[in-house]
Order: structure tokens, then sequence, then C-alpha cells
């Protein structure tokens, strides 16, 4: 409706054009879509290194279409209308002239550095991103941008229809052959594929590996593969593929095998897993990340994980990756077999689901119709001037009370702009001495009438946003509690919950199932480390779980240590051991005092 019968706006694609490189293929797709619907006007910059060199490495079958898109120049009246989209990694700013400037974006942690998030809110009107994972990721780190979730189009490999998997059995003296495609980045799992794999299969097994890969600084697939070897001399067969192939050659590939195995640690998309299910080759991939909109239990076998932080040279201090299990991962590539070989009902259920699914959406034509919906709902955005900005916050939290909860409250709100309107509903020990906000004692700790009577007046309040810091001590996180929460999020209120303490509920204050599917419902379930990450995990959330760590307040930049010291009476040589906290009974700070005596 954003788009249809109206004069569209053109378009310049900046970034990656040639090579077998994911970004430039979702760029070329993208590019030549969008030209089929916008009558002509999409043009392409290419930017693989150098702006402006001269395109060599274009499939066969795109190089004429894109090497016209290359050299078509839009007419001066049209820059100010023009509609920018850079698919560049790094990030790169497009300066030509353009009405709206998107970035498509592509992520594989939980977390976006600082320096990219500043450069995306600055220079950029909206970000196109092909999986709700990285809306998240964004989301969390702080892009405040209109984000856009678009379907990818699937084209080069539909194309090859002749080489889709009818029979998935192997037949004759043919051996079981598991597929691997990637570039075996660490994150890619190759490690934990190959130690699944030797664990649990032998060279008397009719079964190989076929790694397809390419040479490239971060592939030390092969040693690994020796030092298995070394440990397992009985070990089953391991091929490496690192040759160039094209779309046809691909498709090929996957017609070979008889499962895909994908044990990933993070991903923006995952490009195979795509492929995989289009071409109906049954699928075990791990059960988190960018591809989990199109791989779930009704189309793909899901490897377990926990979380851990990113080993990536990209990272950020805080970011995320997953760790899949390996034994499970093991045990599912015999379940997998197992059902190829039976003619599993279930099996065939889950190739006609993810096929369908996959080819449904994830097509050129719909890729483009996304963009241009985009655009329209952007201009008309942008036209209006109306950005939805949230102006009414509630706080349910500790408040003014010798509390860690409700210091780490104060410090919280304190950074909220000025434009902001918060109220606090705090507990009734508050102290009446704070004049800088308003707030309302309106529950009493361990009285849920209490607490259900607040989140009440919070629905009826008429807030954009509710952040609700939680502590076991606080209150119990009961179904009917939780199902009070669940109706703020109802009625389009932003709803964050933030956990102080995880453990107590895997042991003594349990949740229910009912409680934890209204938790998975809400906006975010906050949680400070990644410990917490892992019991919420067990229980059940995933999606929905933030990881913020607490903020630390750090000294002034003119702080003189040897001065503070001096103004203690401390010498220069003194041991000095500190303790920051309310010096309450359970804090032991007894133990502390005694542990310093011998010291002394």
């Amino acid at each position: 409706r954003f788009y249809r019968n109206k004069n569209l706006s053109w378009y310049r694609i900046s970034g990656h054009i040639e090579g077998r490189y994911s970004l430039a293929i979702v760029n070329r797709g993208l590019a030549l879509s969008l030209d089929s619907i916008n009558s002509g006007k999409v043009i392409v910059n290419h930017f693989n290194n150098n702006s402006g060199e001269k395109l060599v490495d274009l499939p066969l079958e795109q190089r004429e279409a894109i090497e016209i898109l290359v050299r078509r120049v839009a007419p001066p009246h049209a820059l100010m209308d023009l509609v920018s989209i850079v698919g560049h990694y790094p990030p790169l700013i497009d300066s030509e002239p353009a009405s709206i400037r998107f970035i498509l974006f592509f992520w594989e942690e939980t977390e976006v550095p600082s320096s990219i998030i500043s450069l995306i809110n600055s220079q950029f009107n909206g970000v196109l991103v092909t999986a709700n994972f990285v809306k998240f990721a964004l989301r969390n780190s702080g892009c405040i941008l209109p984000i856009f979730v678009i379907p990818i189009g699937l084209d080069h490999l539909l194309a090859q229809e002749n080489l889709s998997r009818s029979n998935i059995k192997p037949s004759g003296n043919e051996l079981f052959r598991f597929l691997h495609v990637s570039s075996v980045f660490d994150r890619k799992g190759a490690d934990v594929l190959l130690n699944a794999y030797f664990n649990n299969f032998s060279k008397t097994d009719e079964v190989e590996l076929l790694i397809k890969t390419f040479p490239n600084p971060h592939n030390s697939v092969r040693k690994q593969l020796q030092l298995l070897q070394q440990s397992y001399p009985d070990g089953p067969r391991v091929i490496i593929d690192e040759r160039e192939l094209d779309s046809a050659g691909i498709a090929s590939l996957y017609h070979s095998a008889h499962a895909m195995v994908l044990p990933t640690r993070g991903e923006g998309f995952n490009l195979p897993a795509a492929e995989a299910l289009a071409l109906g080759l049954p699928l075990i991939v791990t059960g988190f990340g960018a591809h989990t909109d199109f791989c779930c239990r009704s189309t793909a076998l899901l490897t377990p994980f926990e979380f851990a932080l990113s080993r990536s040279h990209v990272r950020s201090e805080n970011a995320l990756w997953i760790e899949p299990n390996v034994e499970a991962l093991g045990l599912l590539m015999q379940h997998l077999r197992s059902e190829i070989l039976a003619d599993s009902p279930e099996l065939e259920a889950r190739r006609i689901a993810g096929s369908s699914l996959v080819r449904q959406i994830y097509t050129a034509q719909r890729s483009a119709e996304a963009i241009l919906a985009s655009t329209g709902w952007l201009r008309e955005r942008l036209a209006k001037n109306s950005a939805s900005t949230i102006h009414r916050i509630a706080l349910i939290s500790p408040w003014n009370t010798r509390c860690g909860i409700a210091e780490y409250s104060h410090k919280l709100m304190k950074c909220l702009p000025e434009s902001f309107i918060l109220q606090i509903f705090c507990d009734s020990r508050t102290e009446s001495n704070d004049l800088q906000h308003i707030y309302h004692p309106t529950w009493t700790i361990g009285q849920e009438s209490t607490v259900l009577e607040t989140l009440e007046k919070v629905k009826n309040g008429g807030f954009d946003a509710v952040v609700i810091q939680h502590q076991p001590s606080l209150f119990e996180l009961s179904d009917t509690v939780c199902q009070k929460i669940y109706d703020l999020h109802e009625q389009n209120c932003i709803v964050l919950i933030e956990l102080h303490s995880t453990q107590p509920f895997l042991y003594e204050r349990k949740l229910t199932k009912t409680t934890v599917t209204r938790l998975r419902s809400l906006d975010r379930v906050i949680v400070h480390q990644t410990e917490d990450l892992n019991h919420m995990l067990s229980l059940g959330l995933a999606d929905n779980l933030m990881l913020l760590p607490h903020g630390v307040v750090q000294p002034p930049k003119d702080f003189d240590k040897s001065s503070q010291r001096a103004s203690w009476n401390f010498d220069e040589d003194d041991l000095v051991i500190a303790s920051f906290g309310f010096i309450l009974a359970h804090k032991g700070l007894d133990s502390l005092v005694e542990s310093i005596i011998p010291l002394t």
C-alpha cells in the first residue's frame, strides 16, 4: 500500500557487488529485483575495496544486467528524491545526494559496537535487516532509527530447479554425506562439528563429512582435522573442498549431500541454512540466531546451546555468542541419519514445511517489494515528522531506601533525557525527602496484593513504558503477578523487567510454566551476567533476554589517588582494602575484617 500506483523514486545501491561473498549475492539480487519492479530507476555503485574498479568477478548469468546498472546515471532532477541503500562491511557512507538513506546491515552477535551504532544513528534514516535477531541486537545496542526486517532473495539458487532434492536416501554403495558450508570462521562452529562427528562415527560407518569452504586467514580447519585424526586413527572420512563454485555448482553440491549440519555460534542471516531448506536438504542447525526466523522445530533439528562471551575480532565488551552442545549435536547427527535411512514421515514433514516456508518468503520479488514499502512508510513518517517518542515511564522499584536496587535505580534513571516524564511506584519504606521525582509508595515487600494493585494503577496511568526492578526478596513472580505484567504489554505498553537474582528461580522459588510463558511475551527480560542468561535459558527463555551489566560510577578525570589517600591519613605503602555497600549483617564484613587481621 506504500508504493503501488505511485511515481517511484530512484534507488542507488552502494557496496559489495562482485564475488561469492554473501553480501555481494544479496546486493546483486536486490539491485536486479528492484530494477525489474522500479521501471529502470536503479543504479549501482560498487565498492569492493576501491570504488570504481572494473567489475571482474560477476556470475555469468547476471553480468550484463549488473553492468547496465553500474553504467546507468540518474537524471539531475531525480537526485533530491533518490533513495540510497548502503550494503557494505565495514559500514561506509554514501556521500552522494539522496532524500532517504538506508543501511543494509547484518550482525552475528548480541551487541553492536558503539562506534557502529553512532555512525548508523547519525548518518542514516533507517536500517534494513534480514532477521529479527539483528533488529534485536541493534535496539539493545542503542539504535534509535526505524528498523525494517526484509526477506532476501534465494533466486540465485532456486533457478537450479532440476537440482532440488527428491530422494535423499543413499543409493547403492553411496556413502551418507553430511555437508557443511561456511567460511569456517570460529563463529561457524566447524570445531564443534568435527568433534561431534568423530565422537559418534568411525571409518567402519558408511558416512562422510564434506566441508565446503574457501582459503582465508581464519581457516584452520585442516589443522583441527589433523589433530583429531591423530587422536582417532579409526576416525570417519572427511573431505575439505575449497574450490570456487557458481550457483549451479553450489546447488549440485547440495544435491550430492544427504544432510546439512551448521553448528553456528552466531549468524546475521545464515544463507546456507535457507538454501538447504529451499532445496529440501535435511538440516541440523543451532537453535538460536538470525536463522530461527525460518529454522524452527517444524523445519529443522535444533542443537541445544548456552550463551557465552564472543571471541570474534569485531566483538564489543559484552557481546555474546552461543555455544552449541557437542554431545547433543552428535546425537542429532545420528538421529537424522536414522530418519533418512528409515524414510521417516516426521522428516518428510519437516522438509516440506521448510521448503514451502523459504520458497514463499525469501524471493527477490518480495525483497524488492519490502524495500519499496519500507521506503514509503519512512517517507510518510519523515514528511509528518512523526517520530514515535516515549514520553511517560513508570518505574516499579525500591526508591530512596538503604537498598542496592534502590541505589542502582536512582543512578540508572538519573541518565534519562529531560523530555521523559518518570513516575516511581515504590515500596512503603521510601523516605519522603526526594523532591526531584514523582513517586508513589504503593506496595509493601512480601505482600502480593499491593503489588497487584500497583500494576493496576500503572495499567490505568497511560504510560508508554514500564520498567520493573525485581528481586525475589521484594515480591514473587507468581502467575497472578506475571499475568498483570503481561496485561500491560497487551495494551501496547513497552514492558522491561530487570531480574537482579536468577539462581533462586532454579531452586527454592521456581517459576511455573505459565509464568515463563508470560515473561517470554514481554519486550525485554534484562539480566546482568552471562550465567543469568543461562539460568533463564534453562527455564525456557531466550529470544527476549538482554544482557545489561551493572554500570560503575567512574572517578573524575582529574582524580588524584595520592591526594585522596593522604586526606585519609594513609601512607603511600599502606595496604588498603576497600568494601563498598550497606554494612548489613548478611554482607559478610565481619569475615572480611577477620581475614585482614593476619595481614596486619
